[in-house]
């Protein structure tokens, strides 16, 4: 992902943990997005159809009772595992 254009989404206190949610998808792009974990093994935490609703499930993702880290938001050809950030959150 070096060199390439990212917008930060959202990022915590460093007194808990200074993680960040960051995306290099354009903002309102159609392509479905994978959330991945960016600590060691970049584990996919979510696919999802939009943009918009994966930069949903990054923000709270790296909040303290999100239970992950740091995450990026990337485009994938991988399948949807939610379409909603509720129903990735609920399930």
């Amino acid at each position: 992902m070096e060199n390439e254009a990212f917008s930060i989404l959202a990022e915590n206190a460093p007194e808990i943990g200074a993680d960040r949610a960051i995306s290099f998808v354009p903002e309102g792009d159609p392509s479905p997005c994978a959330v991945i974990e960016d600590t060691g093994s970049r584990t996919i935490i979510a696919v999802l159809p939009c943009e918009q609703e994966a930069a949903r499930v990054a923000r709270h993702a790296i909040r303290p009772d999100g239970g992950y880290g740091s995450v990026t938001v990337e485009k994938t050809t991988e399948r949807v595992t939610a379409f909603t950030f509720e129903e990735w959150l609920y399930r």
